[in-house]
């Protein structure tokens, strides 16, 4: 048996080429990569076959016009859920100077990781994609861009809207910017909804239940809240759809969709934050942190029922089918001006009125997508500390540019990972 440095081409880890002047932040020297991060052995007659080359090459956004250089590292896998992981290589890129190396992985592996430290020692950690071949990639830092081993570039198309992985179940986070067109202070807290509960329920699962909780209010205007459920159709055999409300019991939906709507539509409170702690005078709640609020979430429980012996479609308990939205006034026609997540067209009673003004760019073909490929709104899979008021999102999730702006291909655990407690809505 003999040690495996599988992670090395030809044992050794190539560095970026180029000596580091003093204006280097970090010293090389103090970055040991490990040629063998797994610690994996191979037995003899091992078949290097099972393995692929792969050449890395990276650029950087040089913000400091080649007086610093930024330091970048290669990891196996992600070196913030893992922080005990050494790179397996590691070295230097500016203005003037590309990073490149090669390493070898098993042909198992799908994804390898880059971390780019700056001069100011902000930390970017980004996955690139592997084809399962031996194969050239190529990143470049705050533009994201691959090659294949054609050298062709295969760049990264967003798509919208962003797909939320289903598989992990509740809880879900919806955030909302009130400020659409404009990006406004873009803190997201303007309402924070999450759910709780999403499943099929009653005997042969005829009942769609959802339960969510109204978590905070960080406008100061009058908001309305509204869902539409993308996942049914109107051609089911409806019974009823209802609001369970903690505060003011159940409420039976009239006509179970709103004019124009093709799926069960309809508005859950007029007035957030009425609704979350009884007043008018559209106070922040929950969003101010050195003043967090004793106000308890809102509850509710909404029930969509089919007559007896139907049952609710699977691909209506699937979060990226439910579209909950913000109402945050009216147009000149009297249409209902809302705010969706990028991607999710208005309702059939919404204004297309403002579309591409302020920062928005809907008229280039993506609904709520800013001219910068930023948004108004957005869920995430998870318990999420929203950025307390007038803490831009950007600065509170270093991550959550690059995640929104590659239609949620990149940092896709962005919101694990805020800057600091400070700026987040913590309890």
């Amino acid at each position: 048996m003999k040690k495996l440095s599988s992670f090395a081409l030809t044992g050794m880890i190539v560095l970026a080429t180029g000596s580091c002047s003093d204006a280097d932040v970090y010293d090389p020297d103090a970055v040991r990569p490990n040629d063998n991060p797994l610690q994996l052995v191979a037995p003899e007659g091992f078949d290097w076959k099972m393995t692929n080359q792969i050449g890395v090459t990276v650029d950087v956004e040089d913000l400091y016009n080649g007086e610093y250089s930024y330091l970048i590292e290669v990891f196996p896998r992600n070196p913030e859920t893992n922080p005990d992981l050494l790179p397996m290589a590691a070295g230097y890129a500016s203005q003037s100077q590309t990073y490149a190396t090669s390493i070898v992985l098993p042909d198992t592996y799908t994804e390898f990781y880059l971390r780019q430290t700056t001069p100011a020692g902000q930390q970017s950690v980004t996955a690139c994609a592997l084809s399962g071949e031996d194969e050239s990639v190529y990143y470049q830092f705050s533009d994201t861009q691959t090659k294949s081993n054609d050298a062709a570039t295969r760049a990264q198309t967003p798509n919208y809207p962003i797909e939320i992985d289903a598989t992990g179940g509740v809880p879900y986070t919806f955030c909302f910017e009130d400020q659409w067109p404009n990006y406004g202070d873009f803190d997201m807290n303007d309402v924070v909804l999450t759910i709780t509960e999403l499943k099929k329920a009653d005997t042969g699962g005829r009942r769609l239940r959802l339960t969510a909780e109204l978590r905070a209010v960080g406008a100061s205007k009058k908001i309305g809240l509204g869902v539409q459920f993308k996942g049914l159709t109107k051609d089911l055999p409806y019974n009823k759809i209802e609001v369970e409300d903690s505060e003011f019991g159940n409420t039976e939906i009239e006509g179970l969709f709103e004019p124009k709507c093709t799926q069960p539509c309809f508005i859950i409170f007029d007035n957030v934050h009425y609704s979350l702690n009884g007043q008018q005078d559209y106070a922040f709640i929950n969003t101010i942190a050195e003043n967090k609020s004793t106000n308890s979430a809102r509850k509710i429980n909404i029930y969509i029922d089919l007559e007896n012996g139907n049952t609710i479609p699977d691909e209506a308990i699937n979060i990226n089918n439910i579209d909950f939205f913000i109402v945050i006034g009216t147009d000149s026609e009297g249409k209902r001006i809302e705010v969706h997540a990028p991607g999710y067209e208005p309702t059939g009673l919404g204004s297309k009125s403002l579309y591409g003004q302020g920062n928005d760019n809907s008229n280039a073909g993506t609904p709520y997508l800013s001219e910068d490929n930023l948004c108004w709104a957005f869920v995430v899979p998870a318990e999420f500390a929203w950025p307390v008021e007038y803490q831009n999102i950007k600065d509170a999730y270093h991550q959550f540019e690059k995640w929104v702006t590659s239609g949620g291909q990149n940092d896709q655990k962005w919101y694990e990972h805020y800057k600091d407690a400070d700026k987040v809505y913590t309890k």
